[in-house]
């Protein structure tokens, strides 16, 4: 286990700060279209966000042609210097930070200023789910001959079996009962994970509250903050010191 610290280069390829909302059945999506003036210089587009729906069935035993329906759920922006991606949906607000990473306090409010757009257009309605979610590209030196030396909870194999190990995939639901949090934590390496002398492994952190309030309701902020607070310690109790070493 590591100690909570800054990292001058966290391994962290992709940030995301998403609120999952119940909007009125009678909301346009093209109130969103505002946001493209809004956001002139600042981010460029919008994309629509679609969505497509198709039913396989069966008559007298033969297959019935798929009829697809497409719906139009968002709008999606992506900033000048693409770093960064926003979607306004009609089933919530999602803020993508891409690499370089720089830090939450950098990050959260230009995420918040967004939300806070979001909440203007869409007005009354209810938040049902906060999340923040860290995915890490931890780059570890090859040969690693044991995964221990850097996982706090590398995948492990039968002491009968060869102990190479090619490629693992693991997650776990954790609850954070104090707090009434939850986080979905992911390990994986992939066979083609590894360049230039080193091995990629994934450590994906998806914190995240299931709750019900006001889109316009201030407990959203520390909400965020307290997830935040989840993900870094769910992180630094993922690896150990000498993997903390690779990123300072």
């Amino acid at each position: 286990m590591a100690r909570v610290q800054h990292l001058p280069h966290a391994p962290i390829i992709e940030a995301v700060i998403d609120v999952r909302v119940q909007l009125p059945p009678d909301f346009s999506i093209d109130r969103f279209e505002v946001l493209r003036g809004v956001l002139e210089g600042q981010y460029s587009g919008p994309e629509r966000i679609q969505s497509m729906e198709a039913r396989l069935g069966f008559v007298d035993g033969r297959p019935v042609p798929p009829d697809p329906k497409y719906a139009v759920l968002g709008i999606r922006l992506k900033s000048t210097d693409e770093h960064a991606i926003v979607q306004f949906r009609s089933d919530g607000f999602t803020f993508n930070r891409l690499e370089p990473y720089t830090n939450w306090a950098e990050i959260f409010p230009e995420a918040l200023r967004l939300w806070h757009e979001y909440v203007r257009v869409v007005g009354q309605a209810t938040v049902t789910r906060l999340a923040v979610r860290y995915i890490n590209r931890l780059r570890l030196p090859l040969p690693v001959p044991d995964l221990a030396r850097y996982l706090m909870a590398p995948p492990v194999v039968a002491p009968g079996l060869p102990q190479i190990i090619r490629s693992f995939l693991t997650r776990i639901v954790v609850f954070d009962g104090a707090r009434d949090q939850s986080a979905i934590v992911t390990q994986a390496l992939e066979p083609s994970a590894v360049e230039q002398n080193q091995m990629m492994v994934l450590l994906d952190i998806d914190a995240y509250k299931e709750a019900t309030l006001a889109v316009n309701d201030p407990r959203l902020e520390s909400v965020f903050r307290n997830l935040h607070d989840f993900k870094n310690e769910i992180f630094f109790e993922s690896i150990t010191e000498e993997a903390v070493g690779l990123f300072q």
